[in-house]
């Protein structure tokens, strides 16, 4: 089935875009009414590039995934591949004819066939029938690529779970697709095994320039792994950017927070220096930093500071910038070995920072703590978070 009725599959032209996703809506039947999935998001990816769909669960990534893979049929928007149409409100091209390949969250390895027949499996029901000596080649290609090479003849089930995921992979390459989609591919590895798979797999996509789409709730899979981050919340983007730019200049307070974890003060915005900063009026005191465009005397909003940019002193007066300077009390230190997480209160308040494992404190020690203000972001909050996300994504 190519198209629904009789509509044929139209081309949208060739550009340096491999997906292009507009104004994409899924909405689910749920108890008591409607749930939206996916609310009204645009996008496109590159070729070659790795783009990854960031967001905690529920926020709709992997169902954006799964209507670009075709697993899911949108409730309406336009989705094109390599620029062909493959949904519209006319046009629903089936998974097996969108050209690309998949790796699940859970392997889906079959347990009953050798590694070989396992990777062997979409050439063998391909459109394109292939003689066997071709078929042997591309097996052997994909499995030496993901380091299973020699291991064809092996019971699948004989396998690790690093050499499973692997295999799901060599399975998704072996077509040579122009499109990966990884769901949370990495979710069920332990952590080594999982760091060194994620170096793996961003070196093969590199060596093979396959443009792909990765879906994950783990930031650090994202900020490590991807060209650009599309952060997701709530069925929407908050923003899409670089590594750099998605944590170091967040748009949003949830941004903010779901990147790296931050420290938030909430406070209400008391003036706009010329250049541009932002003065917030918190419990804590009062706090300058870099504001985001739009904000305005009066605005509800978060300051928010990486737990690495605070700096902890025992000596308040060696701080030549004295804007955003607290004093505070160490109440607990967690020493994981290249660096300690300090819980500092400042007032009422808690303060974390992370500094390196040869900076220590002792418990109930007087500190300084410092937020400079180069690593402050003032943003929006409430009604006017959004309204000012939109603006800049606009601007």
């Amino acid at each position: 089935m190519g198209a629904l009725g009789d509509v044929p599959i139209p081309h949208v032209g060739v550009s340096g875009h491999m997906i292009t996703v507009e104004n994409l809506v899924k909405e689910f039947s749920v108890a008591g009414g409607i749930k939206v999935a996916v609310d009204d998001i645009s996008f496109e990816l590159e070729v070659g590039e790795f783009f990854t769909l960031l967001g905690p669960s529920g926020c709709g990534k992997t169902t954006t995934l799964r209507s670009i893979a075709g697993l899911e049929k949108p409730t309406a928007g336009v989705i094109s591949i390599d620029g062909r149409m493959v949904f519209d409100h006319r046009v629903l091209v089936p998974a097996n004819k969108r050209g690309l390949g998949m790796v699940f969250q859970s392997y889906a390895v079959w347990p009953h066939m050798t590694v070989y027949d396992n990777v062997a499996f979409p050439l063998q029901v391909a459109d394109e029938r292939l003689r066997r000596s071709e078929m042997k080649t591309l097996v052997n290609e994909a499995l030496e690529l993901v380091d299973l090479g020699g291991l064809g003849d092996r019971a699948a089930t004989m396998l690790s779970g690093g050499q499973q995921q692997r295999l799901s992979l060599a399975r998704a390459l072996v077509a040579k697709p122009k499109l990966l989609l990884l769901d949370e591919p990495l979710s069920n590895l332990d952590a080594k095994l999982r760091d060194r798979m994620r170096s793996e797999l961003r070196v093969i996509q590199k060596q093979i320039g396959i443009t792909t789409l990765f879906v994950t709730h783990d930031q650090v899979e994202a900020l490590s792994m991807s060209d650009r981050v599309a952060v997701m919340n709530s069925g929407r983007l908050e923003q899409v950017g670089n590594p750099q730019e998605v944590y170091h200049d967040p748009v949003s307070a949830f941004v903010a927070d779901f990147i790296g974890g931050a420290n938030m003060f909430e406070g209400i915005v008391e003036a706009i220096e010329p250049d541009g900063s932002a003065v917030l009026r918190t419990d804590i005191g009062k706090i300058l930093g870099r504001g985001l465009p739009g904000l305005a005397v009066g605005h509800a909003a978060v300051a928010s500071i990486h737990l690495e940019d605070v700096v902890l002193t025992p000596d308040a007066a060696t701080e030549v910038d004295r804007s955003n300077v607290f004093d505070g009390m160490v109440s607990l230190g967690l020493f994981n070995g290249p660096s300690v997480v300090y819980r500092v209160s400042v007032g009422d308040h808690v303060v974390e920072a992370q500094v390196g494992g040869h900076d220590t404190f002792e418990i109930n020690a007087s500190v300084a703590v410092v937020f400079p203000k180069r690593h402050i972001r003032i943003l929006p909050r409430g009604e006017a978070e959004r309204s000012a996300v939109d603006d800049a994504e606009m601007a």
